[in-house]
């Protein structure tokens, strides 16, 4: 839907860190287009977002002076009210509605289908950025209103995380440079100015400008494309990227969809699931005692931690799909696998009883488990028909009218006692996730 040319080229540019911009006819967004809120900035702030903030430079504000110069300064206001933004809007300033998938649940349907497509992690599944953004889910959706003819200025800046913007009424021009500092960071940063400083050189019809911004990390200021986003263009800004925004069309003002995709680093999965993995060991868990203060406490703290580092066996498989994905997958993703030489069978409580018992034998032990009466059947249909793999989408059609969350706390609590493996599985889409809950 929104790279239809070069799907598969997106997948290298993110991987490679470099920007994808596609313009087409607005007619193949019309499953966004569609949705009539998304174009009128007073139904979106009548839905009472979360998140409202207005940036850019007012055609009202009186100017300041600079030594001998008169210049208009760049505002960035958050935390607004819809009647305050409503205000900013009427004096030239952009608005920007932010969290808003949970509040448009037509939206919310359309993008889902994103997390399958871009391999992303499910929605509150608790896999979303872990360093400085913690608790951001894998796509928010945020609406950019800018007034036409306005002087939408977004300071030059590079984000910790992914946007998509969708263009779907006027026009917009961005600017866009290479990061040759930091290459994925972890962390955002702002310049203080977005005014280019002179044009250095042009590539076909797109002139390549360069700013110098008043702070920034290097005495190297990036050199920028610019691009001009019209009704239908679709642009990819990888996480680092420096951009910024600038002018609006004069005929119409400026309406953009922004998806912000927060996809967890290499080093955050790692991390995570070393954690994880980690945290299931007592000597692990123990107090590091001792560690800053000078002599034999800091030696043996030392010691120990040297100890525990070196029996760590890091197996790549292992921490990646039970480590990390288990806990964060949708449960459609787990396909499940029996262990040979295990066996179970469901005894009743007593006559009329609300609960049975699972006795699951396998060859490492034998343990039980209270079941409702309402997973009896899919007890049952496991026992007699022994597939050799099934998925979660399987198990719920054969337990009938159970709950999902109830399935799936048997499937994991097989799947502890050896009774079987769970691995992951690819659909070509993810559908909604369901939370695994506490076991019994």
């Amino acid at each position: 839907m929104l790279f239809p040319r070069s799907s598969a080229r997106l997948l290298d540019r993110w991987r490679t860190g470099t920007w994808l911009v596609e313009h087409g006819d607005i007619g193949r967004l019309r499953s966004v287009t569609s949705i009539p809120q998304l174009h009128d900035i007073g139904q979106v702030l009548a839905l009472g977002p979360a998140k409202i903030s207005a940036y850019g430079i007012s055609a009202t504000a009186p100017p300041l002076r600079r030594g001998k110069e008169s210049v208009r300064t760049l505002q960035s206001i958050d935390h607004l009210t819809p009647a305050q933004a409503l205000s900013a809007y009427d004096v030239g300033l952009s608005i920007l509605c932010g969290d808003l998938l949970p509040l448009v649940p037509e939206l919310e349907e359309r993008i889902e289908g994103l997390f399958g497509e871009f391999g992303l992690p499910a929605s509150g599944s608790g896999a979303s950025r872990l360093l400085d953004l913690a608790g951001v889910e894998p796509i928010e959706a945020v609406m950019s209103f800018s007034p036409a003819g306005a002087d939408a200025a977004l300071g030059l800046h590079y984000d910790a995380f992914d946007v998509i913007s969708i263009q779907l009424t006027g026009t917009k021009v961005w600017m866009l440079g290479a990061n040759e500092d930091v290459e994925f960071p972890l962390s955002s940063f702002e310049t203080e100015t977005p005014r280019p400083f002179g044009i250095t050189n042009t590539e076909g019809d797109q002139p390549s400008l360069r700013l110098t911004p008043l702070r920034q990390r290097s005495q190297r200021a990036p050199a920028l494309e610019r691009i001009e986003m019209r009704p239908g263009s679709v642009l990819f800004v990888p996480r680092g990227v420096w951009h910024s925004t600038q002018e609006v069309g004069m005929s119409e003002p400026s309406v953009t969809l922004l998806l912000k995709l927060s996809p967890p680093s290499f080093l955050e999965v790692l991390i995570t699931a070393l954690f994880t993995q980690l945290s299931e060991r007592p000597a692990w868990r123990a107090p590091c005692v001792g560690l800053f203060r000078p002599g034999d406490l800091r030696i043996d703290a030392v010691n120990m931690f040297r100890e525990l580092a070196a029996g760590v066996q890091l197996d790549p498989e292992d921490l990646l799909l039970k480590h990390y994905m288990r806990d964060r997958a949708p449960p459609s993703m787990l396909a499940f696998h029996r262990t040979e030489g295990a066996t179970f069978r469901i005894e009743r409580a007593a006559p009329g009883a609300t609960r049975s018992l699972l006795r699951m034998n396998t060859p490492t032990g034998t343990s039980e488990l209270d079941v409702d009466m309402a997973l009896v059947p899919l007890c049952h249909w496991i026992a007699a028909a022994g597939p050799h793999a099934m998925t979660f989408a399987d198990a719920c059609a054969h337990a009938g009218d159970v709950d999902e969350t109830d399935v799936w706390n048997l499937l994991a609590a097989l799947e502890d006692a050896g009774l079987l493996d769970a691995h992951i599985e690819s659909p070509p889409a993810v559908p909604r996730v369901v939370r695994r809950a506490s076991k019994r």
